[in-house]
C-alpha cells in the first residue's frame, strides 16, 4: 500500500535494507523514480509497476516545497489543483550512456546554455540530469568557480566562497552574510533542449530562490544565520545535476510515455519556450512594434523629401531635379525646338539641355 493505493498482485519493488542515515527522519525508505535501466532486482521502475497495475498514464509529477508538509508525487499525470492555469513547457529526454548501453537511461536533458545574469557559465552539456535525490544544483568544477566568481563580483561585498579540496575532505560553498540584499544579485537562466529541434525552454530562477538560509551551530540568535548558495561543485565529474534547489522552483512532470520532461514555474521562477540561440548576445534591441515605427518613419521621411523636391522645382525653377526629356520630331525626323517651346512653355525649356534630340525641363 503506497499513499492509499493497493497493488492487487504481489510485486517486488526493491531491495529492503537498513540505512542508519534514515533513522529519525520519519520515513520508511527511499522510492526510486529513475528510469527502468537503473532498477535493481526487477526490470520495472516502481512507478511503472503502479501505472501498469492501475491502467493509468505512465508518468508522474513532482511538487517539492521547503516546509515539512506539502510536497507530493502524483502518479498518472499531474495534480490540476497544483498546476492551476500555469503552462507546461516540455523538453525531450536525451539518450545517455549507462555502462555500455546508450539509450534512455536517466532523466537527462540537453543543456544548451547556463547564464548568471548576462555571463554565460557553460554551454552544450549533453549530460544534464534531473535528480530529486540531490539537494543542490551540481556543476563541474571549472564552470562552478566561474559562477562563484561572477556572483561574488555582483555582490560587491558581504559574500565569499571557498573551493573544496580534490581529496573530498572539504566541499565548495558560496556564503553571504545575513544582511546581504539577495534581490540585487543576478538571476540564473538555464536553457534546456535545442532551438534547432524546437523544444528549447528557458528556465529562470531569481537569486533569492537560489540561496538557503542556514543557522550557525555555535550561535542561536537571528543575526548568526547566513545564506548559502544552493549550488555545489563536483571535483570529478563533467555532468550537471539539477537537484532540489532547481526542482523546488518548478512543478515537474516526468512523462515516460513520450520521453519528455515538463516544467511549470512556481513562485518567482519562470519557464518559457525560446526560439533563438541563448549564446548569441547579438540580438536586436528593437521590439517588433518599434521596428514597424522605424520603417514607417523612414517611409514618411522619403515622402516628405519627395514633396519638398517637387515644391522647390516649381517655386525656384530648379531644372536639375528629376529632369524629364521630351522629344519633338517633325515629318523628316528632325527635332524642332520651336514646337517644343509651344507645347511646354518657353520658361520650362532649357535650351542648353539638348542632348541627342532630347530637351530637359
Amino acid at each position: 500500500d503506497i499513499g492509499g493505493v493497493s497493488i492487487s498482485t504481489p510485486v517486488t519493488m526493491g531491495n529492503a535494507r537498513y540505512a542508519s542515515k534514515l533513522s529519525g527522519l520519519g520515513c520508511d525508505g527511499v522510492l526510486g523514480l529513475g528510469l527502468p535501466p537503473l532498477a535493481v532486482y526487477t526490470k520495472h521502475a516502481p512507478y511503472e509497476l503502479l501505472t501498469n497495475q492501475l491502467q493509468i498514464q505512465n508518468s508522474f509529477s513532482l511538487f517539492l516545497v521547503s516546509s515539512e508538509n506539502g510536497s507530493s508525487i502524483t502518479f498518472g499525470g499531474y495534480d490540476s489543483e497544483i498546476l492551476g492555469s500555469r503552462p507546461i513547457s516540455y523538453v525531450d529526454v536525451s539518450e545517455t550512456k549507462y555502462g555500455d548501453s546508450l539509450g534512455y537511461n536517466f532523466w537527462g536533458v540537453h543543456l544548451m546554455s547556463m547564464k548568471l545574469g548576462d555571463q554565460e557559465i557553460l554551454r552544450n552539456c549533453s549530460k544534464t540530469f534531473l535528480d530529486s535525490g540531490t539537494s543542490l544544483i551540481i556543476l563541474p568544477m571549472d564552470q562552478g568557480i566561474k559562477l562563484f566568481q561572477h556572483m561574488n563580483d555582483s555582490a560587491s561585498g558581504g559574500c565569499d566562497f571557498e573551493i573544496g579540496s580534490d581529496d573530498g575532505n572539504s566541499s565548495s560553498a558560496f556564503i553571504c552574510q545575513h544582511s546581504t540584499n539577495l534581490t540585487a544579485l543576478p538571476s540564473l537562466s538555464i536553457f534546456l533542449g535545442d532551438h534547432h529541434r524546437g523544444d528549447l525552454v528557458t528556465l529562470t530562477i531569481t537569486a533569492e530562490k537560489l540561496f538557503l538560509e542556514l543557522q550557525d551551530d555555535e550561535e542561536e540568535n537571528a543575526q548568526s544565520s547566513y545564506f548559502q548558495l544552493g549550488i555545489g561543485l563536483s571535483n570529478s565529474s563533467q555532468e550537471v545535476v539539477l537537484g532540489d534547489t532547481f526542482l523546488r522552483q518548478y512543478y515537474t512532470l516526468f512523462d515516460k510515455e513520450r520521453m519528455r520532461v515538463g516544467f511549470a514555474a512556481l513562485s518567482s521562477a519562470s519557464a518559457n519556450h525560446s526560439d533563438g540561440d541563448p549564446g548569441n548576445n547579438k540580438k536586436s534591441s528593437f521590439s517588433e512594434g518599434q521596428i514597424f515605427l522605424l520603417v514607417g518613419a523612414i517611409l514618411g521621411s522619403l515622402v516628405v523629401t519627395l514633396f519638398l523636391c517637387l515644391w522647390c522645382r516649381n517655386i525656384f525653377k530648379v531644372s536639375n531635379i528629376f529632369p524629364r526629356a521630351f522629344v519633338k520630331e517633325d515629318e523628316s525626323g528632325s527635332v524642332n525646338y520651336e514646337r517644343v517651346v509651344d507645347d511646354y512653355g518657353e520658361e520650362d525649356i532649357d535650351p542648353e539641355s539638348e542632348e541627342n534630340g532630347a530637351y530637359y525641363y
